[in-house]
């Protein structure tokens, strides 16, 4: 076998591999709306309560969103990240918008 077609044959199949790993990263994305709870503001706290009735705990809550009952869109990922908190899966935000208030 030449070089040339082992090297495309490798490339093929990293493409693939690291292919399914960005489909398989993408089932992990946590996308919803909630409400954002400040839970223990000694420890500075805080959690998205999402509309399903879990408990999300972000690692880095940006100061504006740091509102208590804020509703909020969001999309997440889960992360191993241990917190002094512990109230919720703590999640990575990727990203989050305040929702237009109800009337």
């Amino acid at each position: 076998m030449k070089i040339s077609t082992l090297w495309k044959t490798g490339f093929v199949g990293a493409a693939l591999f690291f292919g399914c790993c960005l489909v398989s990263d993408c089932a992990s994305v946590i996308v919803g709306t909630g409400t954002v709870e400040a839970v223990d503001p000694g420890k500075r706290c805080w959690r998205i309560v999402a509309a399903d009735g879990e408990h999300y705990e972000p690692t880095r809550l940006p100061d504006e969103y740091k509102i208590d009952g804020l509703s909020v869109e969001f999309r997440a990922r889960p992360t191993d990240a241990a917190t002094i908190c512990m109230m919720g899966e703590v999640v990575e935000l990727l990203s989050i918008r305040a929702r237009p208030k109800e009337k």
